[in-house]
């Protein structure tokens, strides 16, 4: 059943990250939503979030869709997009300079402030009511920010790992900003932030990924090819995880989906499988799956989950390590045709193996 949501998960996103412009959907085009959070509907083709492409999910959909389908000109779109949003919060509305933001008050937004990403990443400050919801004028949500930032380190590092001319040349359509200069514009904003509040902390007040923290060590891996093993630092907390992976599965799958309505044209098998963005447990313990099916936030940390089971960790090509968890009730794990990094000695670089 875990393969099965893995590898239907996986295909879901593979159709609504978009190779050409490295565009990440938050929902799928048509994607079945129930009811929103209060589960009061039925199922239809949605799509609500299609429209939205949210930086919280960035790390979801590079660590995901980057390693583990092949595709160079997808990784070289995402790592670009990304950086010509980072943009879009700064001290003028020249467009040379990044994307149209005549709504932007330049006069309220700190004029030393580094840029960098918002919540709403394909539409910054038109998410929020009043395109605020933390302490500057527009939105920054500094975990989506933080998320970006491993995001476009994991597509690096899966593009090679390159350096020189690549990392340092002028992108006509970035705004002539080098690969390196957007890598040091987005770390430097969470030091200034921290300097700017005046707090030992940065706030974060949209839907957690919890990548903020690490946003800053990837410069360093970036520039001397210092990495860190995640893997090695994660609680195992087994009796817990159980239990998690006994909901996922059983939550992420609906019989009743298994069935093709021919007057409205829609298969929903294909959404038999996939992780949706919310479940209803009723007191007599039925339960049923509500909202959108397919939600990149939600979708990103579970199949995370099955990925931390097998326990393969590439953060350092040079030292792969295999850690596998298998909790109660798990009795074991197969794992075939897993891509990695490995370093390519003729050339310096990393390359899928």
């Amino acid at each position: 059943m875990l393969s099965c949501i893995w590898s239907a998960n996986i295909i879901d996103i593979d159709k609504k990250f978009y190779a050409g412009n490295g565009e990440f959907h938050e929902s799928g085009k048509n994607a079945p939503c129930y009811g929103s959070y209060g589960g009061i509907g039925t199922w239809g083709p949605m799509g609500v979030y299609y429209n939205g492409i949210f930086s919280r999910c960035s790390d979801h959909f590079a660590s995901l869709a980057i390693r583990c389908i092949d595709n160079s000109e997808r990784i070289t779109n995402y790592f670009n997009y990304c950086d010509k949003l980072l943009y879009y919060y700064r001290n003028d509305h020249d467009p040379k300079n990044g994307p149209p933001n005549p709504n932007l008050d330049i006069n309220k937004y700190p004029s030393n402030a580094p840029p960098h990403w918002s919540f709403f990443m394909s539409n910054p400050g038109g998410y929020m009511p009043a395109g605020e919801i933390n302490e500057l004028h527009g939105d920054e949500e500094m975990d989506g920010h933080g998320a970006t930032i491993v995001g476009r380190w994991l597509a690096w590092r899966h593009l090679g790992a390159p350096t020189g001319g690549w990392f340092t040349a002028p992108r006509s359509d970035v705004y002539e900003k080098s690969p390196w200069q957007s890598s040091i514009d987005s770390t430097e904003f969470i030091c200034w932030l921290l300097d700017y509040t005046k707090r030992d902390v940065v706030y974060s007040e949209g839907e957690t990924t919890g990548w903020c923290g690490h946003g800053n060590h990837t410069l360093p891996g970036m520039a001397d090819e210092t990495n860190y093993a995640k893997a090695a630092l994660i609680l195992d907390k087994m009796d817990d995880a159980g239990i998690l992976l006994t909901n996922l599965a059983k939550y992420s799958y609906d019989k009743n989906m298994n069935y093709v309505d021919k007057s409205r044209g829609i298969d929903w098998r294909n959404f038999q499988w996939i992780i949706p963005e919310g479940t209803v447990i009723r007191a007599d313990e039925s339960w049923y799956r509500i909202s959108d099916l397919g939600n990149g936030a939600n979708q990103g940390i579970a199949l995370h989950a099955l990925e931390l089971c097998a326990g393969i960790d590439d953060t350092n090509p040079k030292d792969l390590k295999i850690i596998p968890r298998v909790p109660a009730p798990l009795s074991g794990l197969e794992i075939t045709d897993f891509p990695v990094l490995i370093p390519n000695s003729r050339t310096n670089t990393y390359e899928h193996g």
